[in-house]
């Protein structure tokens, strides 16, 4: 997309000095690269989220009730303070983001790292 935008600001002088080429140009470039991303993807983005909480046992519970997702739950040390805690790894659909941030907020102390799953794999069982 990069690329095509560098070109498509050079056609500037080509076409006269006219921006609507450009933009037009610009566009169709970023809707190709969006479409094209969603079809390699399958449509599916995925999120991970590594939650750190000492609430690990009520914070999975409501996940899996709510969010209908299976969790990893991981020991995890705080080299600051010493505490021992607990790290919930849980991969959820994108559109599902405000409903776990809630279920975060109702943790005090607990706090969350999240990346996005490229792609995963294995046969998973669905939580109802």
């Amino acid at each position: 997309f990069g690329m095509n935008c560098a070109v498509a600001g050079a056609s500037y002088f080509v076409y006269d000095y006219k921006l609507e080429p450009v933009i037009l140009c610009i566009l169709y470039s970023f809707l190709t690269s969006k479409v094209s991303d969603s079809i390699l993807r399958g449509g599916k983005e995925q999120l991970k989220f590594e939650i750190i909480t000492s609430d690990y046992d009520k914070m999975s519970r409501e996940i899996m009730d709510k969010l209908h997702h299976g969790v990893t739950v991981l020991p995890a040390v705080g080299m600051y303070s010493g505490r021992e805690m607990k790290m919930v790894v849980c991969i959820i659909n994108k559109h599902q983001i405000a409903k776990l941030r809630n279920i975060i907020a109702d943790y005090p102390g607990s706090f969350a790292n999240v990346t996005q799953a490229n792609e995963i794999f294995g046969n998973f069982k669905h939580i109802k």
